[in-house]
């Protein structure tokens, strides 16, 4: 299988710090990605789309330095920090939804709160993450990645398991906060991609 990119964020060829430059990745004799380019420039949104299995969490996760490419370079500035959400919560289920940002961020837990309460109900704060549904827990997720002390976000399917309507809360908190930081996240819908006013790269399966 053999995917490329066929279309670029605005202003890609003005930043070379950040992103990726003819990067191909296989395991074992499967190409995942292929000569793919993709260059962001500070404080650019960008959202990765394609079908399932076309590579946008290995794509992720060779920007997150998780995964190294085969071929090809991974462009960053070291003195840059990630805020990264995976497509596992990854939450410590015994903890509150605070203690769980506290993990990643040194605010107040006041702070924290305020931050929790605009996508979270008041009384879920309190719980093991463990008791809160799916889409709580993503919602948690959300805001440890907001929080984390970082100039790049890299959110892999941040909206996964959420309606509408808690979706739009959750994008709104998401660009109130987003400041001037860059933001590449992966996503299936188009319309996420509008509600972040984000640029779409695609990953296609040729």
């Amino acid at each position: 299988m053999d995917f490329a990119k066929i279309q670029y964020g605005k202003g890609a060829a003005q930043m070379t710090e950040y992103g990726l430059w003819q990067v191909s990745k296989r395991y074992g004799a499967l190409t995942v990605l292929d000569q793919v380019t993709l260059r962001l420039r500070p404080g650019s949104r960008v959202c990765v789309m394609g079908p399932s299995g076309c590579g946008k969490t290995t794509l992720l996760r060779l920007m997150m330095g998780l995964e190294h490419p085969d071929s090809g370079s991974v462009l960053h500035d070291t003195k840059q920090c990630m805020g990264v959400m995976f497509q596992e919560n990854r939450l410590l289920e015994w903890a509150t939804p605070v203690k769980n940002v506290q993990l990643v961020c040194s605010s107040q837990t006041e702070k924290i709160r305020e931050h929790l309460k605009q996508v979270l109900p008041e009384e879920a704060l309190e719980k093991p993450a463990g008791e809160l549904s799916g889409g709580m827990k993503r919602r948690a997720a959300l805001v440890r990645a907001v929080m984390a002390p970082a100039n790049i976000l890299l959110l892999d399917e941040p909206f996964t398991g959420l309606d509408e309507e808690t979706k739009r809360m959750a994008a709104d908190y998401l660009i109130n906060h987003l400041e001037n930081r860059t933001l590449i996240f992966s996503s299936h819908q188009e319309a996420d991609a509008g509600y972040l006013h984000a640029d779409i790269f695609r990953l296609i399966q040729q």
